[in-house]
């Protein structure tokens, strides 16, 4: 919601896209690579915030992108096809998290 407040006030979408996606993701992906077995978990829930606010930031701003150079009649298609895919690319990437996990216990067996 926030970066759609931004986006309205300053008319660009791309520095959200940036602070988003390379610099809030990178440093909470860091923060949580830091982390070791005895950290504790009030840390590691903060870290996984940070990254979370940064994932959020990029899937939400992502849509500005598609819809600037197009004319209002054609958003809804726009839409429709960009979440057809990304739903598309999130079952293909679980598919094949799914199948090599099961190809691995077939293996142990």
């Amino acid at each position: 919601m926030l970066s759609g407040i931004m986006v309205t006030i300053t008319k660009r979408y791309r520095s959200q896209l940036w602070m988003g996606c390379w610099v809030i993701v990178i440093i909470g992906l860091a923060l949580l690579g830091s982390t070791h077995a005895d950290t504790s978990l009030a840390t590691v829930i903060g870290f996984e915030i940070l990254t979370g606010a940064g994932f959020g930031v990029v899937f939400a701003t992502s849509y500005f992108p598609i819809l600037a150079p197009l004319p209002l009649t054609s958003v809804a298609q726009a839409l429709s096809f960009f979440a057809f895919f990304r739903q598309f690319t999130r079952v293909n990437i679980y598919m094949t998290v799914f199948t090599l996990r099961a190809l691995l216990n077939v293996i142990r067996f």
